[in-house]
């Protein structure tokens, strides 16, 4: 059932040349409360053994192709699946969008739940050995294709002229498609804890619905203007290389076609987790998804 009416006519099979992959149903929903148009899709001829559900759409000027996902498989080799039954369906894709969610890592930088992380580099911490000094990582670093890196640089830009706000545009969406309740309001709460402090599954301070051992949880100041902030940086799988988020899926995917990786933070990666945040940092990975697709042309995508 379309989420949009269905325009028509639909761009043809050829016309898409961005893929957005999706991994979890709240990633999926989030790109969906973004479409600017939702296309008729039943033309599309599936590539050899591709059984993969796609919604065709517009987002600014631009066609994208966002799969559907399953509601239960997660992980490196499922998102590695996505990303090449839709290269095989769609032969023209040029690089895909990896818009998630994920745990960040806050320790020399900012970076709180809601934030938006770009991986400028992609760490797979998995391929290396193990030496007397150590592991030593010995696999292929990945990087977005060059269109997407000056994209980036031209998102930043506006940031920094203040010309786009995430936040706002997040209660914008959230008012719109909430049905008289927001299913994407910004939750009250923001807990990072100190290191130290082991999540304990029973009585663990994380579970209350108020925090009480603010002795135990790092201070921060409050924000000014925009209160979701974007990153840009090293994702990996392990706490090395710089890395200011971690992930789970992208090297499957990078080695079938050209990606960046968009993760919503919507936890700390420290055992203090829970799924509160999912829907905001899902929402928030898909509006910077969109805004940075704002700063490329068509042409650039060719």
């Amino acid at each position: 059932m379309p989420l949009l009416p269905v325009a028509r006519p639909s761009p043809s099979q050829a016309d898409y040349m961005i893929g957005w992959v999706c991994v979890i149903p709240e990633e999926y929903y989030a790109a969906l409360a973004i479409l600017d148009e939702q296309y008729d899709s039943s033309h599309i001829v599936p590539g050899q053994g591709d059984r993969s559900s796609y919604i065709l759409g517009r987002m600014g000027k631009h066609p994208v192709v966002t799969n559907v996902p399953a509601a239960t498989h997660y992980g490196e080799l499922h998102a590695s699946t996505i990303a090449k039954n839709m290269k095989s369906t769609l032969a023209r894709i040029r690089f895909v969008l990896l818009v998630d969610i994920g745990g960040g890592i806050p320790l020399a930088r900012d970076i709180r739940l809601g934030d938006v992380v770009l991986g400028t580099r992609v760490v797979p911490y998995a391929l290396g050995k193990e030496t007397d000094y150590g592991f030593v990582r010995t696999g292929q670093i990945f990087t977005p294709p060059q269109t997407l890196l000056t994209a980036i640089t031209g998102l930043q830009a506006l940031r920094r002229l203040r010309a786009t706000d995430i936040s706002r545009r997040i209660d914008s969406i959230g008012d719109r498609h909430g049905n008289g309740q927001n299913d994407y309001a910004r939750p009250g709460e923001d807990r990072l804890y100190d290191r130290d402090y082991t999540h304990d599954g029973r009585y663990c301070d994380c579970l209350t619905p108020k925090a009480d051992l603010n002795s135990r949880m790092l201070s921060r100041g409050a924000r000014r203007g925009d209160l979701v902030q974007i990153h840009q940086g090293n994702i990996g799988t392990a706490s090395v290389e710089n890395l200011i988020c971690f992930e789970m899926e992208a090297t499957g995917v990078m080695l079938n076609v050209p990606c960046l990786l968009i993760r919503g933070i919507s936890d700390y990666a420290d055992g203090h987790k829970n799924d509160i945040w999912q829907p905001y940092a899902a929402l928030a990975a898909a509006v910077c998804a969109k805004e940075l697709l704002a700063t490329m042309s068509p042409r650039d995508v060719l």
